[in-house]
């Protein structure tokens, strides 16, 4: 007996479940709209297929023989589908900071450069999770320059020195879940033998095998990033370049992570976790009666 399952679907809403609910995933809270993109549970392809082969007995002579060579059977089940939908986020506080504040209790997607496609370094099958996935560097933030957007200008300070705001950016550009993890596949599979010992009497025995060819399911690329250079405890000994400096610090252009610069966080677009767990063996014996 053999059954197989192909859907397509495709899955759109402006929020999935606490994941993505807790927080206004969009570029925009003032245009609901900005955060409508696939939902963080779409999978547009899934293949499944089950089986189960009793294997004919082989002899009915020869006793012995018999209990060895007949009773056999097989089953298994194999899913292939695609990978969940995922968005880069910052978790510093950067993008929009002008109207939202720049507090780390404020999450969304930063600025792209480019089309989503032109990103990505690699596709979501025959993933190699020792090169990166993403371009980092493909992202970053856009501040708002003193004396633009609302931002006031640099002035001067009771201290003497020169005050300016490089930490004010605008809201982002990438869409939500705009980016598809790696494609996914699992094969699970048993053996199954039957010891018909008499009328009342029946012995089964089950070598059970999950992810069968302990096949790695990569989880997405590290998508969590930090790009404001103002962003910790320590805004005003740290860094020196993008924070808004008081006293006799002079006033500097800042340093923010453009795009292609190179500086994006250690281990962006990288693949740091699989989903599902390794091959795992189980054997049984069940007595009927």
């Amino acid at each position: 007996m053999m059954n197989a399952a192909y859907t397509w679907s495709h899955t759109l809403d402006e929020g999935s479940g606490l994941s993505e609910g807790l927080f206004f995933n969009g570029n925009n809270p003032l245009n609901p709209r900005s955060a409508y993109g696939s939902a963080g549970f779409d999978r547009t392809h899934v293949f499944t297929i089950n089986y189960t082969y009793q294997i004919p007995d082989i002899t009915k002579s020869k006793r012995f023989l018999k209990y060895i060579v007949n009773g056999w059977g097989v089953n298994g089940v194999t899913i292939a589908e695609s990978g969940l939908p995922y968005s880069v986020y910052d978790f510093s506080g950067t993008v929009a900071s002008q109207y939202f504040g720049a507090g780390d209790d404020f999450i969304t997607n930063p600025l792209l450069n480019g089309s989503p496609k032109s990103t990505l370094l690699q596709g979501t099958t025959g993933v190699n999770a020792g090169n990166p996935v993403l371009n980092g560097g493909a992202f970053g933030i856009n501040v708002n320059a003193p004396g633009t957007n609302g931002v006031p200008l640099c002035g001067p300070t009771t201290h003497g020195g020169t005050a300016c705001d490089f930490s004010e950016t605008g809201f982002s550009s990438a869409g939500r879940n705009a980016f598809r993890g790696p494609f996914q596949t699992r094969f699970d599979f048993s053996v199954i033998k039957l010891f018909k010992i008499n009328e009342r009497f029946t012995l089964r025995y089950d070598a059970q095998f999950f992810n069968l060819f302990n096949h790695a399911s990569f989880d997405a690329p590290n998508n969590n990033i930090s790009l404001d250079p103002c962003f910790g405890p320590n805004l005003q000994t740290s860094i020196p370049n993008g924070c808004q400096w008081q006293g006799t610090i002079p006033a500097v252009a800042p340093s923010t992570k453009a795009f292609g610069d190179g500086t994006a966080p250690f281990g962006a677009g990288f693949i740091q976790s699989t989903l599902g767990s390794p091959r795992l063996i189980q054997m049984s014996l069940h007595l009927t009666f």
